[in-house]
């Protein structure tokens, strides 16, 4: 007896197998998503990947063709699951501190740092501050006082207690550094520095603070860094609580601090 040839499938089956298709892959990315955010323990989502996978199998058993169609669309949900959290709008990410190396300050018409010694970061931004500076731009810094009790607070805090002037010796450089850097833009930008009598419980690197285009970049402090500390990068339009936080931060730092002349004032003209 012939075989008969298969029966057409009718346009019920196939609106069933498409929407068995699309809910499958609804769940995987509803899966993915909760992995990514820590939702749901990492054995759960295991177990329901697999699970979505088996069914995901069973679906396609009869229609290999769809798999080559499938298979592509979940590399991309998968690809852009793992790019998603460092897209996402206010949600700040920590990453590895550079101590200012890699922030561009081209442009800036107004940069604010605030740290214990601020030394690695000076040296590292330095010719970019002074080209700014010979554009007129306003600089402020905020670093510990080396006449208070701020060192040697500085000192426990690093547990160091039995080295108090080693913050002492860190600032020396600092402070002649910034002199440098001022003398070089005498007379066209503006540089001020402040002594602070506590000490910072984090650094700061702002860029154009009050701008809507303005960076905030916040070294987060370790009592004993082993390696690179982590910092926070905020901007206004991705976490706009958090840098209103760390804008009243600064501005409560900068009134507690002693100005202080960083260059001798200029002799006046001798009268002809």
């Amino acid at each position: 007896m012939p075989s008969q040839p298969p029966k057409p499938r009718t346009a019920t089956v196939l609106t069933r197998r498409h929407l068995q298709t699309g809910l499958t892959v609804s769940i995987a990315m509803v899966v993915g998503v909760l992995g990514v955010f820590d939702v749901v323990d990492p054995s759960t989502v295991a177990a329901a990947t697999l699970a979505t996978l088996a069914l995901l199998a069973f679906d396609l058993a009869e229609e290999r063709r769809d798999l080559a169609h499938v298979v592509p669309l979940l590399t991309r949900v998968v690809r852009a699951l793992h790019r998603l959290p460092g897209e996402l709008p206010g949600e700040p990410r920590l990453a590895a501190s550079t101590s200012g190396l890699n922030i561009d300050l081209a442009g800036a018409a107004d940069v604010r740092l605030v740290g214990v010694t601020l030394g690695r970061t000076l040296r590292n931004i330095a010719e970019p501050l002074a080209r700014r500076l010979a554009e007129g731009a306003l600089v402020r810094i905020a670093v510990i006082d080396p006449a208070t009790s701020a060192p040697a607070e500085a000192a426990r805090r690093a547990t160091l207690p039995d080295d108090r002037g080693i913050f002492t010796n860190r600032l020396r450089p600092t402070l002649d550094l910034v002199r440098e850097v001022a003398e070089s833009a005498r007379g066209t930008g503006r540089i001020e520095v402040r002594l602070l009598p506590f000490v910072p419980s984090f650094g700061l690197i702002m860029v154009d603070a009050e701008g809507e285009a303005g960076r905030l970049y916040v070294d987060v402090y370790s009592h004993r860094p082993a390696g690179a500390e982590p910092v926070l990068a905020l901007t206004q339009a991705g976490s706009p609580q958090w840098y209103r936080h760390y804008l009243r931060e600064f501005d409560h730092i900068w009134a507690h601090g002693q100005p202080i002349d960083l260059l001798p004032a200029e002799p006046a003209p001798c009268p002809v």
